[in-house]
C-alpha cells in the first residue's frame, strides 16, 4: 500500500518525465485513471465514474469525503473533484502540498488542452489552482510510514509566473533577494519581476530581464541603450566607460548617439557608438551640411 509519501513520489515522477498512468487500460491519460491508480494503490479500492463522480464513489466505499465550503483545507495526497463549467465530466487530480488555504499544488492529467483529449489524454503536469469551482477533496488513508513529505524549494512556475521557496517553506515577496548569486525583485504577491522595469522608493530606475535578472553594465532595451551601475541603478548623466565618454539623458536615461547635444554651456558630438569624439575635425560640404570626422 501506498504511503503518503509514496504517492507524492509517484505522481511527481510522471510528470517530471511527461508521462502519465492509463489505469483502466481505456483512452489514455484521463485525468481520472491517475487518481484512481493513487486511490488503489493506497487504500485497495477502485472510485469509479467520471471525476464529477467520485465524491459519490468514494463515499459509498467508506472513503472519507469532505465537500468544500467554508474553513476547508486541503492537505498533500488529498484528491481534488472540480467542477468545469462547460462540461459534464469534472476534473480531477492530487494535491501535492497542504494547502495555504488560498492555492492548491497539484498534479493533474489531461489537462493540455489537446483536439483528441477525450480520447487519449494528456500527461501528468504540475498545477496551481485556487478553490474557485472545487467540489470536494478525497482523503485516502494512506498506509503508515515514518516518511515526511518534503515540499521542493527552489524556482516554481504557474500559471501567474515564477517565484522562489526556500527550504522553510516561506518566499521573498515586495523585496530583492540574492539567488545563486543574482539579484531578482519578487512583487508584493511573491513573483519575480522580469523584462520589465522598477522604480524603488527614492526614485531609483531598475530592468528585470527576461528571466527575473538585474541588469548591470550596457543593456538594449528596446532599441535604445542604457546603463546600469553595479547594484543595478541607472545611471544619467556623463558616463566613463574605459577610455571613452558617453551620455546618458537625464530625461529619461537612453544613451545620447549620432548628434550634437548642448550639454551645460558646451556642445558635444557623439557618434553612432554613443562615444564623444574629442579633437574631431569638422567639415561642411557644398550643402551646407556638418560632418564630424575622427
Amino acid at each position: 500500500m501506498f504511503t503518503l509519501k509514496q504517492a507524492i513520489d509517484y505522481v511527481r515522477n510522471l510528470a517530471d518525465n511527461n508521462i502519465g498512468v492509463n489505469f483502466d487500460g481505456w483512452y489514455g491519460w484521463q485525468c481520472w485513471d491517475l487518481v484512481a491508480k493513487v486511490m488503489y494503490e493506497a487504500t485497495g479500492k477502485v472510485v469509479n465514474g467520471n471525476a464529477i463522480d467520485l465524491l459519490d464513489s468514494a463515499a459509498a466505499q467508506g472513503l472519507d469525503v469532505i465537500q468544500e465550503g467554508p474553513g476547508v483545507i486541503a492537505k498533500a495526497g488529498d484528491i481534488f473533484v472540480m467542477d468545469v463549467p462547460g462540461s459534464p465530466y469534472g476534473h480531477t487530480g492530487i494535491v501535492i502540498e497542504d494547502s495555504d488555504g488560498y492555492t492548491l499544488k497539484t498534479i493533474e492529467q489531461n489537462v493540455d488542452g489537446n483536439w483528441d483529449y477525450l480520447e487519449n489524454g494528456g500527461p501528468a503536469r504540475y498545477r496551481t489552482r485556487t478553490y474557485t469551482n472545487m467540489v470536494g477533496f478525497i482523503r485516502p488513508d494512506y498506509a503508515a510510514g515514518t516518511e515526511t513529505v518534503k515540499s521542493p524549494s527552489g524556482w516554481i512556475e504557474d500559471e501567474k509566473g515564477w517565484w522562489y521557496k526556500n527550504d522553510d517553506g516561506s518566499y521573498p515577496k515586495s523585496k530583492w533577494e540574492q539567488i545563486n548569486g543574482s539579484y531578482f525583485r519578487f512583487n508584493d504577491n511573491g513573483y519575480a519581476l522580469e523584462n520589465t522595469w522598477y522604480q524603488d522608493n527614492e526614485g531609483l530606475w531598475y530592468w528585470l530581464k527576461p528571466g527575473g535578472y538585474m541588469a548591470v553594465g550596457w543593456q538594449n532595451i528596446n532599441g535604445k541603450w542604457y546603463f546600469f551601475n553595479n547594484v543595478g541603478e541607472m545611471i544619467t548623466g556623463w558616463i566613463q566607460y574605459f577610455d571613452k565618454w558617453y551620455y546618458c539623458t537625464n530625461e529619461n536615461g537612453d544613451m545620447v548617439s549620432k548628434e550634437v547635444r548642448k550639454i551645460g554651456d558646451a556642445y558635444y558630438y557623439f557618434n553612432g557608438d554613443g562615444e564623444m569624439l574629442e579633437k574631431a575635425s569638422v567639415r561642411v560640404d557644398e550643402s551646407g551640411a556638418i560632418h564630424f570626422e575622427e
